[in-house]
């Protein structure tokens, strides 16, 4: 798995967060019976969303449960799955955060 498809997920919760978030602004204006509609296709493609990050979560817990050292597991996780910065990574696992970078880094250019 490559550190683009890690970070797909990533991705698709950011923009699930905004697409919730420019839902709930703006759902006052869709209440209006001719907007009804509109506003369930626009709750769907929300719907869809979420599905497909979980569907991309579960591919990259199966992906971190092939891997064998822990301490790399821990990273990749806490990044690509938790959406964890850096610099808060390096506080969970006691590292810096160029260090912890520097190892998934490394992992990912050698095992794909």
């Amino acid at each position: 798995m490559t550190e683009s498809d890690l970070s797909k997920y990533f991705w698709l919760a950011k923009e699930i967060e905004a697409l919730e978030k420019e839902l709930g602004s703006n759902r006052a204006r869709y209440i209006m019976d001719e907007n009804k509609e509109i506003n369930k296709q626009r709750e769907k493609i929300l719907s869809n969303k979420m599905n497909e990050a979980a569907r991309e979560l579960l591919c990259i817990e199966e992906y971190l449960n092939e891997i064998d050292d822990p301490e790399i597991r821990l990273i990749l996780r806490l990044r690509y799955c938790m959406r964890m910065t850096w610099e808060a990574i390096g506080d969970e696992i006691f590292m810096s955060p160029s260090g912890a970078l520097r190892k998934c880094m490394r992992f990912l250019d050698k095992c794909c």
